[in-house]
This record gives structure tokens, sequence and C-alpha cells, in this order.
């Protein structure tokens, strides 16, 4: 690996997702550093998401401490720019990551929990120490395809759609949005996942009124930048574009 004129490392979630994998993604790292087997053609680190859209969940704010586009919700000035555009108030506080929020549960500081397309349950680093948090819960919402293992613990089960079943955008780790169509019927009662998040949020107060998945990618290229030149009408007509393009 050191002596080769140019080498990558390629790792899946078996690296990350390990009582120790921050550790073993840092190792990582330092090898390719102290190699040199970095910034140079054919060489570099490359971790393989675990599922099709888990970069564009990222880039749309999927982390705990960042707006769309990785702004920190700890910037008073950016924090103001989502306040208006979506009209209410923010937590200006870092949110917690899915281990951290297992801890919080065993210390009784989160008693319910809303999971959306994820599997704690056997995803989880420490899977006891998960297990028995999630039956730890006063409530427990999965929204997902099957009865996963975490939904065996749920008090509630929605059923959401799968890939060719909804319209609608994936972002993969080199970042190509590409355009997803339906080619299949919704089975039984199940609904896209942004019409049952949407459904949740008016019955709370929220004022949201997505007609599809179009009404969203718009907002989202209002408010995160990686998204320039990209219209929807773009990816239909050319499948896929990598951004940032011109």
């Amino acid at each position: 690996y050191a002596r080769a004129e140019s080498s990558i490392i390629v790792w899946g979630m078996g690296v990350s997702q390990h009582t120790h994998g921050t550790d073993n993604a840092r190792c990582l790292i330092a090898l390719a550093l102290i190699t040199g087997q970095i910034g140079r053609p054919g060489t570099g680190l490359h971790p393989l998401r675990g599922q099709n859209n888990v970069q564009g969940a990222s880039d749309a704010g999927l982390v705990p401490m960042f707006f769309p586009d990785y702004k920190s919700v700890e910037d008073s000035e950016i924090r103001a720019q989502y306040e208006k555009a979506w009209g209410v108030k923010l937590n200006p506080k870092k949110g917690k990551t899915v281990v951290e929020i297992m801890d919080a549960v065993h210390a009784d500081e989160i008693k319910g929990m809303y999971v959306e397309g994820e599997n704690p349950a056997m995803s989880d680093p420490d899977l006891n120490h998960a297990r028995q948090a999630l039956a730890h819960l006063e409530h427990l919402v999965v929204q997902d395809l099957f009865l996963t293992e975490t939904a065996v613990y749920a008090d509630v089960v929605l059923p959401a759609s799968g890939w060719p079943e909804k319209d609608g955008t994936v972002t993969n780790t080199n970042r190509q949005v590409q355009m997803g169509r339906q080619a299949l019927p919704l089975p039984g009662e199940a609904r896209p996942d942004w019409w049952i998040t949407q459904e949740i949020g008016r019955r709370i107060g929220m004022k949201r009124n997505y007609a599809h998945p179009r009404d969203i990618f718009a907002e989202m290229s209002q408010l995160m930048p990686s998204l320039n030149n990209i219209p929807l009408e773009r990816i239909e007509r050319e499948s896929s574009v990598t951004y940032p393009a011109e």
C-alpha cells in the first residue's frame, strides 16, 4: 500500500458501525497521511455509505450539528436565515449523534423516539445497549418498509414506501444527484415518507403543503448552494447531475 505509485482505501459500514468506529476511521486517515497516499490521482479514502441516499440526507441537514449544506446550527446569522425561511424559532444547540441518543435514553433524558428508515437495533455499534434503550423508551414510532428489528420495539409502525414506489432524487457519495421515478404502485396503506412526515407535522401545528417531491426540491434549491444550477427539470432531462454544477 505505502510503496505503490497510487493506493486508495475503500471501506464499508463495518469499519464505522463498530464500538471503536471513530478510532478505526482515524487510523485509516492517518495511514493515508503518513504514506502520502492522498491528494494525488488514484489515492485517498473512500467510505462507502450504507444506503442509496445517505449522502443526500446528510446534505439536506440530517446531521445533528448542521443545517442543510453543513451550515452550523450554532451560528446565529446562519440560523436566522433558516428561521426566516421556515417561519419558526430554531434550537441553537447541537443535536445528539445516534450513539449519544441511546446514552440519553438510558439516562432518562429522552422518553420518546421517531425512527425513520433506520434500524439501530441492527446498525448500532453496541447492539445490546441499543436494544435495551429501545425497550426502555416510553413511546417509539418506526417508519419503515418492513417490521425491522427496531420496529419490533415500536408502539406505532408507519408504512413507508420503497425506492421504486415513489418519485424523488437521491445523492450518492460522489455528489451525483440522481432522479428516481415511480415504477410500482404503493402497496396497501403505504405512503411516501415525505407525505407521512408532512401529515404528522400538520397535526402538531406545522404549516406545510407539499403536493409533490418537486415542491420539496424547490425549497431545498433555495436553501442549498450545492444545488445551484441543478433545477429538477435538468435532473429529469439528464437523469443525473453532479454538483457543483455549471
